[in-house]
């Protein structure tokens, strides 16, 4: 363990003490390929569908009804008969 600090801690160390393995050399870089392409597709499948239910309900919604106070028999105040 003590070699291998003062090795590291010259300038001029080369790492030529540490045997590195052929297979290691290859390593995961020459064997990739994209596996998550599927998921990508479903990913963006769900953003453009929430992007459509936000715009639909946007156009074809009443916003104001998410925010005027409802009572218990579910009269909106300032929006159901008799309530304005």
């Amino acid at each position: 363990m003590a070699d291998t600090r003062n090795s590291l801690a010259d300038a001029n160390y080369k790492g030529d003490d540490y045997n590195i393995d052929i297979e290691l050399k290859k390593g995961p870089l020459t064997n990739r390929r994209c596996t998550d392409f599927l998921c990508l597709i479903i990913f963006f499948a769900a953003i453009a569908a929430g992007g459509y239910i936000g715009y639909y309900s946007a156009v074809n919604g009443d916003p104001d009804l998410l925010i005027a106070p409802l009572d218990s028999e579910g009269n909106f105040c300032g929006r159901s008969p008799g309530y304005e």
